[in-house]
């Protein structure tokens, strides 16, 4: 294996291990600390998915996730064929 193939593995092995630590970390949290971790995510998601597709920046046009508790008003996207 080439030592960039070896580098790039242990890499991966470093970000899997800290999202780990992460995750478990959530085990503890409240409620509340789960619905903000939450919105904040959902926001990222709809920034990232605005910023990075023409499809999405239409159908999430007006859409502000910070002011959003949840997705529930989101259209379903289906993909057709």
């Amino acid at each position: 294996m080439a030592a960039t193939d070896q580098i790039k593995r242990l890499a991966d092995l470093a970000a899997a291990m800290r999202l780990g630590r992460e995750l478990i970390g959530h085990d503890r949290w409240t409620v509340e600390q789960l619905e903000a971790f939450r919105r904040r995510r959902l926001g990222e998601l709809v920034r990232h998915a605005t910023a990075s597709s023409p499809f999405y920046r239409e159908r999430y046009a007006g859409l502000d996730p910070a002011t959003r508790s949840s997705c529930g008003g989101c259209r379903r996207s289906t993909r057709r064929r």
